[in-house]
């Protein structure tokens, strides 16, 4: 059994006025005795949160951080300034670049500061591939690009010592858990694409059934964008994966829900908010 709590999300239990919400995810996994801290959030609210929920993400196995964008990896420094022991799982492109979006009229720095990989240079694990992190939890780079990515990327550029240029989401990574009966799949924003991960996943760990799919679309609101990239994507998802339990927030927009709700007939679709509890 797989349970996953939402620590931070961009929206909020409004039976919860205890919580803070944030646009910014993080996840407490507990799977088989391994308990594992995904993502952090934009700042160190969601240790305010994890307190309030009962979690002891202190004693977590480890940390995962899925990529490189402030929203995602914001709160990192917070938690290891007041927790140890655990170590960090993340890409090694995240370390030393720089990422930025220009989706509105002033560019904006999304990254986080890289200090921190010097101030807790003893806590960070960097990974350059897939690699099994446990026996049944793997941490899966995107090599699989059959399908198209969602079209908020193009907003989005990553910068180093070589120049800056469009990101390509190396630095994005998922986490596929191979429970008995199938595989559950983490993906906090799904910038390399939903569908991509899925088979990236399904490759690398040899399991070909996938119970669940946990994360972020990436099919954001805005004045430019184009649904129907939305509806291509439910197209195929349902002709392909009929069985796959798909859980949805962050930078799932607004829009995005609406049309997903019109699909709910013809798939199993769910909503994430701060404290939602997913049992698999």
């Amino acid at each position: 059994m797989v349970k996953i709590t939402l620590i931070i999300d961009d929206k909020l239990d409004t039976d919860k006025d205890e919580l803070f919400s944030e646009h910014g995810l993080s996840m407490y996994v507990e799977f088989n005795g391994s308990t594992i801290l995904y993502d952090t959030g934009m700042s160190g609210r969601f240790l305010s949160n994890a307190e309030y929920l009962g979690l002891d993400i202190g004693s977590s196995d480890f940390m995962f951080i899925s990529h490189g964008h402030y929203d995602h990896i914001g709160g990192v420094d917070s938690f290891l300034s007041s927790f140890g022991i655990v170590p960090v799982y993340l890409s090694y492109n995240i370390a030393g670049n720089y990422f930025y979006s220009s989706r509105t009229s002033v560019k904006k720095d999304i990254g986080v500061d890289n200090d921190i990989f010097i101030k807790h240079a003893d806590r960070f694990r960097f990974l350059s591939d897939s690699i099994w992190l446990t026996d049944n939890i793997a941490s899966v780079k995107c090599d699989i690009i059959d399908y198209p990515r969602p079209k908020g990327n193009r907003y989005l550029s990553i910068a180093n010592s070589s120049g800056e240029g469009p990101d390509k989401f190396s630095h994005e990574l998922s986490l596929a858990i191979k429970d008995e009966d199938g595989l559950i799949i983490i993906s906090a924003c799904s910038h390399c694409g939903v569908l991509n991960i899925i088979e990236s996943c399904k490759k690398f760990t040899g399991v070909n059934n996938v119970k669940a799919f946990v994360g972020g679309t990436h099919f954001i609101d805005g004045a430019d964008h184009n649904n129907a990239e939305i509806y291509d994507f439910l197209n195929t998802f349902v002709a392909r994966y009929p069985d796959v339990k798909l859980y949805t927030g962050h930078c799932t927009g607004d829009e995005a829900r609406r049309i997903f709700k019109e699909w709910e007939d013809k798939m199993s679709v769910d909503y994430f908010y701060v404290g939602k509890q997913i049992v698999l």
